[in-house]
């Protein structure tokens, strides 16, 4: 599914106190590379909602995504000043 529709989802699921559907969303989020799912799961670890290992499951796996991102090709986009949200290099 779509990362950020995951991590409303988990959203939706905190407000209404859903905590353990909330958690499972930004879960499947941060081992999507979704960074603001991870930070939800630390904030809902800090707040006794989410378990030390929830929140190692939400570091780990965000990592990997990372990880598995990266390409030679990336690193040169980067290089040449684009991103990833835009279409021409930063600064034109």
């Amino acid at each position: 599914g779509h990362v950020e529709s995951r991590h409303n989802l988990g959203e939706f699921e905190w407000e209404k106190r859903n905590y353990d559907r909330a958690v499972k969303h930004f879960l499947i989020s941060a081992k999507m590379g979704f960074y603001f799912s991870v930070d939800a799961i630390k904030t809902m670890y800090t707040n006794g909602l989410a378990t030390k290992e929830q929140y190692a499951a939400a570091l780990s796996g965000f990592q990997d995504a990372v990880k598995g991102m990266e390409s030679r090709e990336r690193d040169e986009a980067k290089r040449l000043g684009y991103t990833f949200s835009e279409s021409a290099p930063s600064g034109r």
